[in-house]
């Protein structure tokens, strides 16, 4: 391999490279802070924009599905209570079922 090298070359891995290098650790400590203040100043714009938008997303789930006119309120209440009622019957319903298997096996 020598042989194919130019008598004033020498092969690139004996090569030296030196490259100066300076070392100011004050700087480097103001950079390190310039980059904490930015991270923080990012992190602060992306929860007031975050708090908006939850603002936002909670205004409008609570306008949506609401009736506007006093009669679709009204039937919405029906409706409600209803439910509520059929829901109250079948527990009730259930708890009688059991209070009488339970008066059965233990009388």
């Amino acid at each position: 391999m020598k042989w194919l090298l130019k008598p004033h070359q020498r092969p690139r891995h004996l090569r030296f490279q030196y490259k100066p290098r300076f070392w100011d650790p004050q700087k480097e400590r103001i950079e390190e802070l310039k980059a904490q203040i930015k991270q923080r100043q990012e992190q602060e714009a992306q929860r007031e924009i975050d708090k908006a938008i939850l603002k936002e997303r909670v205004r409008k789930g609570l306008r949506h599905g609401r009736p506007t006119n006093k009669f679709e309120r009204r039937n919405l209440v029906q409706r409600e209570n209803r439910k509520a009622n059929l829901r109250l019957f079948l527990i009730l319903i259930a708890l009688l079922w059991l209070t009488y298997k339970l008066l059965l096996v233990y009388l």
